[in-house]
């Protein structure tokens, strides 16, 4: 029993460790190319290497999406800003002058993807979010990043349904030794559903 018990404890460890050494080598890259300081936990969903001798893993290639944002109200209560599929949307505390050049690029958009629209130009005000000014910033290839307030709004590749927020307060580091937080950003609790950005 004691045997056995201690083997079933080895293997969860093991797995922890792995997944920690997973997300420090994936997150790696973003917001220049940084060491990861601190992450939350993530769920076995990760992406994992395989033990082929498979390579790293190419670049996000993002997509243009719909010209519109949604909210949802959380499990635990508070409603986020969400993309158009329902997906908890999040952006760094980094000012938003640092970010009119994109540091997430590269490994960095396999984990942090680049909510992404076909016009530079977009509503800044909607009804029902008075705290919130809509825009866009350039990505490489001529692509439209959506931003709030500024600031660039990506979703976690392990967020996998409506309502999660696991890159919630996740920490990046940078090569000049900042660190900034990942956070959702929330809004009024009488925010609609659908939030339509088309001009």
């Amino acid at each position: 029993m004691t045997s056995s018990t201690s083997r079933s404890g080895g293997s969860t460890w093991g797995l922890l460790v792995l997944l920690t050494v997973v997300v420090t080598i994936a997150v790696t890259g973003c917001q220049g190319s940084p060491p990861v300081r601190k992450g939350v936990p993530v769920s076995s969903g990760f992406p994992v290497p395989t033990s082929s001798g498979e390579g790293p893993r190419p670049s996000y290639s993002p997509t243009v999406g719909p010209t519109r944002l949604g909210s949802r109200t959380l499990p635990g209560g508070g409603r986020v800003l969400t993309d158009s599929r329902g997906l908890t949307v999040y952006a760094t505390d980094s000012v938003p002058a640092s970010q009119v050049v994109s540091r997430c690029k590269g490994v960095c958009t396999n984990i942090w993807r680049p909510l992404v629209v076909g016009s530079a130009s977009v509503r800044s005000k909607v009804a029902g979010v008075p705290g919130e000014t809509f825009g866009t910033l350039p990505l490489p290839g001529g692509l439209h990043q959506l931003t709030t307030n500024g600031r660039r709004v990506y979703t976690f590749v392990v967020d996998k349904l409506p309502g999660q927020t696991r890159g919630q307060h996740f920490l990046t580091g940078t090569t000049t030794g900042d660190v900034y937080t990942w956070s959702v950003i929330v809004l009024p609790s009488t925010a609609p559903a659908t939030i339509p950005l088309e001009r």
